[in-house]
C-alpha cells in the first residue's frame, strides 16, 4: 500500500510539475506548485504535536483545509466545485 501512496503522490506532483512548466513558470516556481499539490508529512507547525497526541490526523486535515480554502479563494472553478458539492448535498438531504 505504501509503494501504491508513493506512486501516486510523486505521479501527482511530476502532473503538477509538468503543468506549470507548460504555463511558463520557472524551475523553481514549478517545484513550488509540486510541493503544494499534495500533502506535505514533514510540514509541521508548532501545534502539530499537541494534534497529533488529540487528533490522529490532525496535520493533514489542517493542511487539506487550508489548501483547499487557498484554491477556493485563487480559482473561479475550484469556487464552482465546491458550491457544486455543497448544492448536491443540501439536494441529496432534501431528496432523502
Amino acid at each position: 500500500m505504501d509503494t501504491m501512496t508513493n506512486a501516486l503522490d510523486n505521479s501527482l506532483r511530476l502532473a503538477a510539475y509538468a503543468s506549470a512548466r507548460k504555463q511558463g513558470k520557472t524551475p523553481q516556481q514549478a517545484a513550488l506548485v509540486a510541493r503544494e499539490a499534495t500533502v506535505d508529512f514533514q510540514l509541521k507547525g508548532k501545534w502539530s504535536k499537541g494534534l497529533g497526541l488529540f487528533f490522529i490526523f490532525g496535520n493533514v486535515a489542517i493542511q487539506t483545509a487550508a489548501r483547499m480554502s487557498e484554491a477556493v479563494y485563487r480559482s473561479k472553478i475550484m469556487r464552482r466545485v465546491f458550491g457544486s458539492l455543497i448544492m448536491t448535498g443540501f439536494t441529496t438531504a432534501a431528496f432523502n
